[in-house]
């Protein structure tokens, strides 16, 4: 019972920063200007 509520806790929290960091990621990557190859 403990471990499977540490386990949801911990994949919410993933979860949270996983979508926390990859908005910025994405905003910067097209904030980004173009550099031609």
């Amino acid at each position: 019972m403990m471990k499977s509520k540490i386990l949801s806790v911990v994949s919410m929290f993933l979860l949270f920063v996983a979508s926390a960091g990859v908005q910025p990621a994405c905003l910067f990557h097209w904030y980004q200007p173009r550099i031609p190859e």
